[in-house]
């Protein structure tokens, strides 16, 4: 059994008197923050404070773009004149996926979940069932928030990261197979 676990059993009443108490301070304080008050109160009268516009207008360019920038992406000016069209600002997407997808295109985009798959399954072995869910529970909110708020995006991370896990799996063949040997 985890230990989590086993301290809630063994401070049961205490444990939902502290899970009771943070939900209800979650619900009181939550709303008076920056971020929640910035999404309720947004210029442009949308709850998430104009990104919905600025993914509509970046996945309309992308799907009438030609074939090479969806492959291959577009300049970062192409991007920042897209969002100034329609946000009035010359901004990046606010959108790691709609970003990389714009810059470097779909086979990147395709590579970027590739490695984040790939490193999600590589930390997932040899872990007890409740740290395979945190993993994957950690996974899926850095991916929301990729998508919803953009978090992770930065050109030359977006390249590096997959080239780093690359190296690191090719070292991790040439160790098993020196074991095999």
């Amino acid at each position: 059994r985890e230990p989590i676990f086993e301290l809630f059993k063994k401070y049961k009443k205490i444990s939902i008197t502290a899970s009771i108490i943070i939900v209800v301070a979650l619900v009181i304080y939550l709303p008076q923050t920056a971020f929640i008050q910035k999404n309720l109160v947004a210029a442009e009268g949308t709850f998430d404070n104009g990104r919905t516009i600025m993914r509509n207008a970046g996945m309309n360019y992308f799907i009438n773009s030609d074939i090479q920038n969806k492959l291959f992406g577009n300049d970062i000016n192409t991007i920042y004149n897209i969002n100034k069209q329609v946000m009035h600002a010359y901004i990046w997407s606010h959108n790691d996926m709609l970003q990389i997808l714009l810059q470097f295109g779909i086979i990147m985009l395709v590579i970027y979940f590739e490695t984040i798959i790939y490193s999600m399954i590589y930390c997932l072995k040899g872990q007890t069932k409740f740290k395979k869910l945190i993993i994957v529970l950690l996974n899926i909110t850095f991916l929301f928030v990729g998508f919803y708020n953009g978090l992770f995006f930065h050109p030359r991370f977006v390249v590096a990261i997959p080239i780093i896990f690359a190296i690191f799996k090719l070292y991790e063949l040439k160790e098993e197979s020196k074991k095999e040997a």
